[in-house]
């Protein structure tokens, strides 16, 4: 497998971190597959905000809010070189 990081333990952090995540998605989209809705990719949601504002959830422009947020922190760590 390529080599992400020259040190050898950020390295397998990082490799592990990919797993955990495709895990994670894999078992959101099942849920939102047995939903049939697109609730559980909602940031909102994942971060169970929808806990304190419940209000948060019943609209659609929540989906709306939630999608700019991800492409707004995939936007920020690919064209900002972090590590």
């Amino acid at each position: 497998m390529k080599q992400f990081h020259d040190n050898r333990i950020i390295d397998t952090w990082m490799k592990g971190s990919l797993v955990f995540v495709s895990v994670h998605l894999i078992i959101l989209a099942v849920m939102a597959i047995q939903q049939k809705s697109f609730t559980p990719f909602n940031v909102f949601f994942i971060l169970d905000l929808h806990l304190y504002f419940p209000q948060l959830l019943d609209s659609a422009l929540s989906i709306v809010f939630s999608a700019l947020i991800v492409v707004g922190v995939f936007g920020f760590f690919y064209y900002r070189r972090v590590w």
